[in-house]
């Protein structure tokens, strides 16, 4: 057993190498600009300084940078706005009872309880534009896991026409592209494992058309590997997906959940997705290309996938409200799984929160309630299941989503041919931004 724990070992060490070499790399190209000028001191002296005192000491007041460390996390600009970056790390912890994971079979209902705590993320972040406000870059690296989750650029020189390369979560679904610290529950939905894209290396366009007209929408279309995070090459052949979404107040919604700000005006969408893909996966994650349960990764270009989504998203004065309808079909080129070799999966979710202190005053300001319902319906793939989730959750920030603690109950109810069953979880986290 030494020489593969030294050899698995090896390649953690080796794969951690690479990832910190292109980190670095990306924080020097952008910091690189910022450090050849002259530090400044203050954003307010910088703004205020007199011209005449910079011409004398030979100084322009654009080659002056701005330092400053606030809820943002650490924050580099130019005076001139052509550079800035922004630094921070993200972690998570969770503790969890009877158990951690979500059900997915009657058997995982019915293991020895446990109280587990776990620390489930912890991440460095980094982004900001460089060279012009609308060359855009960003990066996010997993601590725990030892891996490069996001590396992506972004022109974002017209409204209309924006252009991605690199390796990012796309904008299929909200609840996937909403930040695991912008969330209203402790974690998103039994729905996010069947249906996500999750993150994908590749190219993308987008834009937003007619804005503050009756169509103001927005537009995603992309080509990624397929294969699921950290692949650069084409297995099978690549995952193509669109999204429209038609902000229908006229105003964009953001992808955050929870309406912190309160917002004097309405902001909602109506979104419509589809997405195809062949190769080995089934389903995506934080951990790369995977399997859904019962369809094995053993044959590249084994699988076709094909998906859509219809979704809606609205928030107004410390209500917040957003649901997805899913469907999934998995055609298996070998014909071996599934009927007449086609399996599908339906399900979603749908999920309300309110800042009840704008009904009482006595009612905690920081203090937000949520309920959610999910479902997965595998009634027509193997395992023939449906999963439930009924969840109650309960927010209380601090400083917004960058720091808060979340508590929730949940009763999980699985269903399978051989019989039924449910329980109860309790989980509670702690998410913090620094």
């Amino acid at each position: 057993m030494a020489p593969d724990g030294s050899s698995s070992l090896s390649r953690r060490a080796g794969r951690l190498g690479a990832h910190l070499r292109i980190v670095l790399v990306v924080l020097i190209a952008a910091a690189a600009p910022l450090a050849a000028q002259t530090p400044g001191t203050e954003e307010q002296d910088v703004a205020t300084e007199p011209a005449p005192v910079a011409e004398e000491s030979g100084e322009k007041s654009s080659d002056r940078v701005v330092v400053d460390f606030g809820g943002a996390g650490l924050e580099l600009r130019s005076a001139d706005g052509n550079f800035e970056g922004r630094f921070n790390v993200r972690t998570q912890f969770r503790a969890a009872y009877p158990y951690f994971d979500n059900p997915r079979a009657v058997n995982d209902l019915e293991e020895d309880s446990e109280v587990a705590f776990e620390i489930v993320r912890a991440r460095f972040k980094g982004g900001g534009h460089a060279f012009r406000p609308w060359l855009d870059y960003y990066l996010e690296y997993d601590v725990v896991g030892l891996q490069l989750l996001d590396l992506r650029f972004t022109v974002e020189r017209w409204d209309a026409l924006n252009f991605r390369v690199g390796q990012w979560k796309p904008e299929y679904n909200r609840e996937r592209r909403d930040s695991s610290g912008a969330q209203q529950f402790v974690d998103r939905s039994i729905a996010n494992r069947t249906f996500t894209l999750d993150r994908q290396a590749g190219g993308m366009i987008s834009g937003r058309l007619f804005e503050g007209r009756a169509f103001d929408s927005h537009y995603f279309a992309g080509a990624l590997t397929g294969d699921g995070l950290g692949e650069l090459d084409f297995e099978g052949e690549p995952m193509l997906f669109g999204r429209w979404q038609w902000n229908f107040t006229r105003r964009e919604l953001g992808f955050s959940q929870s309406d912190i700000q309160r917002k004097p005006e309405p902001r909602g969408s109506l979104a419509f997705a589809a997405a195809r893909n062949r190769s080995r996966f089934t389903r995506f994650s934080s951990d790369g290309g995977g399997e859904l349960d019962g369809f094995p990764a053993d044959v590249a270009e084994r699988y076709d996938t094909e998906q859509w989504l219809l979704e809606a998203a609205y928030q107004r004065a410390g209500f917040s409200f957003q649901a997805e309808a899913h469907r999934k079909e998995v055609e298996d080129r070998l014909g071996a799984i599934g009927e007449g070799g086609v399996s599908v999966f339906e399900g979603g979710y749908a999920q309300a929160g309110y800042f009840f202190h704008g009904l009482r005053e006595g009612f905690p300001e920081p203090l937000e309630l949520a309920l959610r319902f999910a479902r997965v319906d595998a009634t027509a793939a193997p395992g023939n299941s449906i999963r439930d989730e009924y969840t109650a959750a309960a927010n209380w920030f601090f400083r917004g989503h960058d720091n808060k603690l979340t508590a929730d109950l949940t009763r999980h109810e699985v269903e399978e041919s051989g019989g039924s069953t449910a329980e109860l979880r309790f989980r509670l986290q702690w998410d913090i931004t620094f």
